[in-house]
């Protein structure tokens, strides 16, 4: 059973990674995108991916000091209104997609291009098929291993 699950971790890998690429070369900054893949991460449950980091987030300037400060993201300094208008958005996402409003849509268009919008907004959906598929997967993994 571990070969069917290291084969579905590998195809699902292969088949979102040519999409993860080219988003990480889109119109939204790769700091936000990836604050925003952490934040995703961290709600979903999968320590693997807040452990994980985008070289290109990094090479743009995103600190460590940044990243530990996500929980406090509304009232930290660190964080510019652009960053806390995608930090909204997502958690929105995450937490009920229906929910996002016309209003929620209207900030992040305040502090962000039309394009840098789609862009996060398919990123997103993007994070969230492979967090969520990483966090099943663990979970099947877990369980095969503790029937044995």
């Amino acid at each position: 059973m571990p070969d069917l699950f290291e084969n579905l971790t590998a195809n699902v890998s292969n088949e979102l990674s040519s999409l993860t690429e080219e988003l990480w070369e889109g119109d939204m900054e790769p700091e936000v995108l990836e604050l925003c893949r952490i934040r995703m991460a961290s709600m979903l449950g999968s320590p693997t991916d807040v452990a994980q980091r985008n070289p290109k987030a990094v090479d743009a300037g995103l600190s460590e000091k940044k990243i530990l400060s996500l929980p406090m993201w509304p009232t930290s300094e660190l964080f510019s209104e652009a960053e806390r208008a995608a930090l909204a958005f997502t958690e929105k996402y995450v937490q009920d997609a229906h929910s996002i409003s016309d209003k929620d849509c209207e900030e992040l268009n305040g502090h962000h291009s039309p394009q840098a919008v789609v862009n996060l907004t398919l990123a997103l959906a993007t994070f969230e098929a492979i967090i969520r598929s990483r966090v099943v997967l663990a979970q099947l993994r877990s369980e095969d291993s503790d029937s044995e």
